[in-house]
């Protein structure tokens, strides 16, 4: 009776066995492959330089100028809000929202006054650099981006960054 019981619970275990290994999705004879056999799609294969045609500004295109052109003092370049309390409190808005995280509510560099971002190891540029640079320059820093500043040219409009100038030297006239 045990012979005749080992001699089942075997082939029990090869029946299991070879169904498994018969029924298991990965074979390519099974009918229903799902996953197993699908065309796979490749994006970075192709050529990363070719832009697919309109798919680049090109009228709106803004070559990053040199910002020591708007340190000049006769460069021609002028702020349009300069002594505007609108453009202050416009400015003081648009700060708030894109300018915080890293230069922290009024530009203080003081440990004490430290952002997330600086406390990080980001610096944060304090008041004091930022009241020897005229008003193009900061204009130009806040549009086209510095060595750790990322560009804002494409976030936000000349006017809001002009409203954002106006609102940084009221700061700096603020802490003097």
């Amino acid at each position: 009776m045990t012979k005749k019981k080992m001699i089942l619970s075997g082939l029990l275990v090869v029946l299991t066995a070879s169904l498994v290994a018969a029924f298991n999705r990965p074979y390519r004879w099974w009918p229903i492959n799902e996953m197993s056999e699908q065309p796979i799609i490749k994006p970075f294969n192709g050529n990363i330089l070719a832009s697919p045609e309109g798919s680049v500004a090109v009228e709106d295109w803004d070559p990053a100028p040199d910002r020591m052109q708007f340190a000049a003092a006769d460069n021609g370049v002028t702020n349009p809000f300069a002594g505007d309390a609108e453009s202050v409190t416009q400015g003081e808005k648009l700060y708030n929202i894109y300018c915080i995280s890293c230069h922290g509510k009024e530009m203080n560099d003081q440990p004490g006054y430290k952002t997330p971002v600086q406390e990080k190891g980001m610096p944060g540029l304090s008041i004091a650099a930022v009241s020897f640079r005229n008003d193009p320059y900061i204009f130009s820093t806040i549009s086209h981006g510095s060595a750790i500043m990322q560009r804002y040219g494409f976030h936000l409009s000349p006017d809001e960054r002009w409203h954002i100038v106006s609102y940084i030297r009221h700061l700096a006239e603020k802490t003097q």
